[in-house]
């Protein structure tokens, strides 16, 4: 029950509060890359709680559809119009859950493969905005190139920061589990 509560403040939080962040989107390109950090963070975890049978396609089409939200041309049109906005915090939304209901049938060897793709995505795509961030960037885009290199530096210390924080806990559950074992 607590789960469904969750799950209700957050579809109203998309449908209400999704066109107010729609309005600040021009403001910065790390703007949409933070609320994409907060769904699938979130959903994931939420995935994760529910029980949902496992499907390798379901997946995968998860994890496609994240990707192609973060290439140039999609990642331009969702910040420029509101429906696709929305479809894309919607589908980002889905398949985080998608993915978070699969990370428990997934052996932890291709857990921390998946978690270093994402960490090798992001990093190349922080380099991408920090160094030459004319595919992201005007004419095509909202933003002017002069908004990227902040951007794709704040990305890269939250990726990092999330990063270390996956890394130090797995550690520690780790040593620590097996350090209890062994007395």
């Amino acid at each position: 029950m607590k789960l469904k509560l969750i799950y209700f403040f957050i579809i109203i939080f998309i449908v209400f509060g999704n066109p107010l962040f729609f309005d600040f989107l021009p403001e910065s390109p790390i703007i949409p890359m933070l609320t994409h950090y907060f769904l699938i963070s979130i959903f994931t975890y939420l995935g994760y709680k529910e029980t949902i049978k496992y499907n390798r396609w379901l997946l995968l089409a998860a994890i496609s559809v994240i990707v192609l939200w973060h290439l140039p041309w999609l990642f331009d049109i969702s910040t420029k119009n509101i429906v696709f906005w929305d479809l894309d915090v919607s589908t980002i939304s889905l398949s985080s859950i998608a993915l978070g209901s699969s990370l428990k049938y997934l052996k932890e060897g291709v857990i921390i493969f998946l978690f270093s793709l994402w960490m090798l995505g992001e990093s190349f795509l922080s380099y991408f905005w920090i160094v030459n961030p004319s595919l992201y960037s005007r004419p095509f885009s909202i933003y002017y190139q002069s908004q990227f290199p902040l951007a794709g530096t704040i990305m890269f210390l939250v990726m990092n920061l999330i990063g270390v924080y996956v890394i130090l806990k797995l550690l520690f559950s780790k040593v620590f589990n097996e350090k209890s074992t062994q007395m």
